[in-house]
């Protein structure tokens, strides 16, 4: 079976592998990797990493914000804005 695809969906696809390649594959735990790895590579699933410090635009080097452990709690420290339905 051939599938063509758009330009709108080939950069999709390209932008998924390049996340998966990036940040799933070398940081998830192998659950997550078992579980969202087929579903991301085959296309089933899209996946997206959205910073949201008002700073550092896609600038993911320039993230300030960090979470510090506070005896059984996490502080995070810094700044965010909240993305709701982003495209």
């Amino acid at each position: 079976m051939h599938l063509q695809l758009s330009v709108e969906q080939a950069a999709i696809r390209h932008l998924t592998a390049d996340f998966v390649d990036r940040e799933v594959a070398p940081h998830a735990v192998a659950w997550d990797r078992a579980r969202w790895l087929p579903r991301l590579c085959s296309g089933a699933a899209l996946g997206c990493f959205a910073p949201t410090e008002p700073d550092s635009g896609s600038d993911a080097a320039a993230l300030t914000t960090r979470a510090v452990r506070d005896g059984a709690d996490w502080l995070l420290i810094g700044r965010a804005l909240t993305g709701v339905n982003v495209f």
